[in-house]
């Protein structure tokens, strides 16, 4: 295990303006994920999915839900769909390939990627990424001094590289907040095919436990990360003495104990951080913020209308992720 490395590049990281979201929020958010961590589990009566679906039947189901939540996001869902690039090439490509699994994701060139596999599933990875897209809000770069980004008292201001003026960046609003927009639909869309027989209970108790699932192990990535970034802050080493000092100062039964002490045993994360030669906080951070907000989100006296507000305000430039994590308590 090398630890000099690690240390290293925890040290970069931390010195790298284009993380002083992920530092400032770090606490409140390791918080969240003591709290994903404790959340109970649904339990799974049937392993197999009641029934299958093509591709069409999962597109056309999509829609409907959309029409219900709002016929306007329900057309840009058919345009994203229709869409094609200067080659005439749709930018939403759909393969079943079962070497690639059931997931999606959007690539660095904007396209959305959709590997189905003819089941429930689909609908939710439709619904998910075309959501992705459709909040994939890019802004001009007309201000160097990114000061929606950075605190007024940092006087350092970050070098940008081979960015030019009116160039695209991406937005810190949507890297936070996007997978609360996506996951909360897909909870939503969960209840609308249970509610109209399209799918079982248990099938969307599969869904639920794959989310549940999936936050906790960000939670837990995120409790490492977090952990090893503070040792950096107060100018201690990272190696398995400090670590383990580190984790001689919780309490047993506390949560952070027990993802210390298995990271400790098995050094899973902090060789992953080395293999990959950089530390990505928020890409956890931000799974942890989903799950514990949707359920927030979903207790609201108008979630839907809650929903569509927060999908289109992290396109703003000037949504302060700061003030909306210092009261995720009271949402």
């Amino acid at each position: 295990m090398d630890y000099k490395l690690l240390d290293e590049i925890v040290y970069d990281y931390i010195n790298s303006i284009w993380n002083y979201i992920s530092i400032l929020t770090m606490n409140q958010i390791e918080n969240l994920s003591f709290e994903v961590l404790n959340e109970d589990e649904p339990s799974i009566i049937k392993k197999d999915w009641s029934r299958k679906f093509n591709l069409n039947e999962s597109m056309e189901i999509v829609y409907n839900f959309l029409m219900e939540i709002s016929p306007e996001l329900a057309n840009q869902y058919i345009n994203i769909i229709r869409q094609v690039d200067e080659n005439n090439n749709p930018i939403v490509i759909f393969e079943n390939d079962k070497n690639k699994g059931n997931n999606g994701f959007l690539s660095s060139d904007g396209l959305v990627h959709i590997h189905l596999s003819n089941t429930p599933m689909d609908m939710f990875l439709i619904l998910h990424e075309i959501l992705h897209k459709l909040n994939e809000y890019t802004y001009l770069f007309y201000d160097s001094k990114l000061e929606y980004l950075v605190n007024n008292t940092i006087n350092k201001l970050p070098i940008f590289k081979n960015v030019e003026f009116g160039s695209k960046v991406d937005s810190q609003a949507r890297n936070y907040f996007s997978e609360v927009v996506s996951i909360t639909f897909e909870l939503i869309l969960g209840d609308y095919l249970v509610k109209n027989k399209i799918i079982t209970s248990n099938d969307f108790d599969k869904i639920k436990l794959d989310i549940i699932k999936s936050a906790k192990k960000c939670a837990e990535i995120t409790i490492i990360d977090v952990e090893i970034i503070k040792m950096k802050l107060n100018g201690e080493s990272i190696n398995y003495h400090n670590i383990k000092k580190q984790l001689s100062q919780c309490e047993e039964t506390s949560a952070k104990y027990k993802v210390l002490s298995k990271e400790l045993c098995s050094l899973k994360r902090l060789k992953r951080i080395i293999d990959k030669n950089r530390l990505d906080l928020y890409l956890s951070q931000r799974y942890v913020i989903a799950e514990y907000i949707s359920k927030k989100i979903l207790k609201r006296d108008n979630p839907i209308d809650d929903l569509l507000r927060l999908h289109y305000k992290i396109s703003d430039i000037d949504f302060d992720i700061k003030d909306i994590l210092n009261n995720v308590y009271t949402l």
